[in-house]
């Protein structure tokens, strides 16, 4: 059911009146009558657009922002980092897939590298073989760097009831695939990394599938719930950097029923650390077939 004009007014008069106006970060008041930094490009800009919730199959803009101009301009874009788009590897990638991915390019946006997307085919007794001529790995795609703050920003996402900041990082993560937008062979199909079901009915969602249903929304793009979490492993966020590809090899796998066919396919997910998760999946994804695999995320530590 469509909401109407005076139905959408009154919804959203009563969010707005409801939601506390305070910045998620610093918890200062009055969050959204302060005006925007007119000098914050994006990515960082982009947190402070009205947030936009979907309800009956219409959708709502609420002014109150999670985020403050002050907060949003402290953010450390991988921009400014030098690492927009960088692909990941080293020994994480490579033990998590064996050199899937080859090995890491020196340039800071992958330069040195193919210039491609890591890809894949089927070879012998089952296993995956890279088409990408030259050193290559898997490209990561994100706004912004891990930082205390953008830690802070998911863990009150997956952890605090602030759901809402889904869309605000969303918006981010759209805006750093569209910088790389040549590169994809899209329309790209968006597949969130899994959780255990155990760890999903606990928290009640899944903060990769959250962000990847809004940056569908975002992008115009499908998205296919297709990887199952099928081992059991410690928190990635508990494991030393060394032992998180052994951690999570051979824990995930690819729905059966996938079609994947040559697919472009972006690797949902909010945080890329060693990358040794993203490895393990995108492993599983190119067996499924898919022709390349890149990872979108929030915030990367390298």
């Amino acid at each position: 059911m469509a909401l109407g004009r005076a139905g959408r007014f009154l919804l959203e008069s009563a969010i707005e009146f409801l939601v506390e106006d305070s910045c998620a970060l610093c918890r200062a008041p009055g969050a959204s009558r302060r005006a925007p930094q007119a000098a914050l490009p994006a990515p960082g800009g982009l947190l402070l657009e009205p947030v936009v919730l979907r309800f009956f199959g219409g959708t709502v803009r609420i002014r109150n922002r999670p985020i403050c101009p002050k907060c949003a301009g402290e953010l450390v874009t991988a921009r400014s980092a030098g690492v927009l788009g960088r692909r990941v590897g080293g020994c994480g990638i490579e033990t998590a897939i064996g050199g899937i991915f080859g090995r890491p390019d020196g340039g800071p946006d992958g330069a040195s590298g193919s210039g491609g997307i890591a890809t894949g085919n089927h070879g012998g007794a089952g296993a995956v073989t890279s088409t990408v001529q030259g050193p290559t790995c898997i490209r990561v795609l994100s706004p912004f760097m891990t930082t205390r703050n953008v830690l802070e920003i998911v863990h009150l996402l997956k952890f605090g009831g602030y759901v809402s900041l889904a869309v605000p990082a969303a918006r981010a993560m759209g805006w750093a695939v569209r910088s790389f937008a040549a590169e994809l062979v899209g329309p790209a199909l968006l597949v969130p990394v899994p959780m255990e079901a155990r760890a999903r009915r606990r928290r009640g969602f899944n903060a990769a599938e959250r962000l990847a249903r809004e940056l569908s929304a975002e992008l115009g793009w499908p998205v296919a719930d297709i990887l199952r979490k099928t081992g059991r492993t410690r928190p990635q966020s508990k494991t030393p950097s060394g032992d998180r590809a052994a951690n999570v090899r051979n824990a995930f796998s690819c729905a059966a029923e996938a079609s994947l066919s040559g697919r472009t396919v972006l690797l949902v997910d909010d945080l890329v650390t060693t990358g040794a998760t993203s490895a393990a999946c995108g492993a599983e994804l190119l067996r499924g077939g898919a022709g390349s695999v890149t990872v979108v995320c929030f915030g990367r530590a390298m």
